[in-house]
């Protein structure tokens, strides 16, 4: 399927930048548009951003780490196994948006390994997750693990029509991502003071007890809360602008040579337009 050209070129030079994004401790990476409401034809990049929510910056782009990049919108989907920026200085990918409303662009990121101090485990799970793992609690503080990263990053677009726009169907279905954040309705027609409900997954299953962090890239304000026991919860969109939405899971591998560790990550990344209920 054709429905999507991405302008693909050698990685180069950014090689020796693979895994910038996933400096020790894990953290989170946001799938970030040169335009949230592209019109139909026009070419957009794409980038990512890593580090806390609110102020995350772009990163090279991870060529050798991306394993699943796919482009879903108007009842296509178009699937690549790797992405490569024009030129290798570049740490972007181009895109053209065929489809009008909205359209939902994700990635699955190989796993990463990292050796992490047992106390810098413990101040990122009690950070980002509901509840602390026994098992990190127990570690010592200078105890070095190795810790594998999974990582999924979604991102919706919508190109503007004229009225009032329509909820589109395929921005509330599953993606199959490794880390999936769901949104049960279509945010990029969301107005200020709506609520947003999420399922979170990890490899196809909810995550009860999950701790999901909704942060207003405008104000830097994060909302929190945990899910339920079907891996669900909601926030309110408190303001316009982009909206980063992440979580985190860590588990202990009892038999994985490689790796003690595995910490899964997911993002969601949108933009609400101005204007309340």
């Amino acid at each position: 399927m054709n429905a999507y050209r991405l302008r693909l070129a050698p990685m180069g030079a950014l090689a020796v930048a693979v895994g910038a994004a996933f400096a020790a401790p894990p953290t989170a990476s946001f799938l970030t548009p040169s335009l949230y409401g592209p019109q139909v034809g026009q070419t957009l990049t794409l980038h990512f951003d890593a580090g806390a929510a609110k102020d995350a910056r772009p990163v090279p782009w991870p060529t050798d780490e991306i394993d699943w990049f796919f482009v879903r919108g108007g009842g296509e989907q178009e699937n690549r196994a790797e992405t490569r920026p024009d030129r290798a200085a570049d740490n972007f990918i181009s895109l053209s948006l065929v489809h009008p409303s909205a359209t939902v662009i994700g990635t699955n990121r190989s796993v990463i390994l990292k050796d992490v101090s047992g106390a810098e485990l413990r101040t990122f799970c009690e950070q980002n997750m509901g509840a602390l793992p026994e098992a990190v609690s127990k570690l010592a503080v200078d105890r070095k693990v190795r810790v594998r990263h999974v990582s999924s990053a979604k991102l919706m677009v919508r190109a503007p029509s004229a009225g009032q726009p329509e909820p589109s169907a395929i921005a509330n279905r599953r993606t199959g991502q490794k880390v999936e954040i769901r949104p049960l309705c279509d945010p990029t027609v969301l107005r200020v003071g709506s609520d947003l409900p999420v399922f979170v997954y990890v490899d196809g299953v909810k995550q009860p007890g999950a701790k999901v962090q909704a942060t207003s890239v405008a104000t830097g304000q994060t909302q929190t809360f945990r899910a339920d026991a079907e891996g669900s919860g909601h926030f309110r969109i408190a303001d316009a602008g982009v909206w980063r939405v992440e979580f985190h899971q860590a588990q202990p591998l009892t038999e994985d040579t490689s790796a003690d560790w595995v910490v899964y990550t997911g993002t969601l990344s949108f933009e609400v337009k101005g204007g309340g209920q």
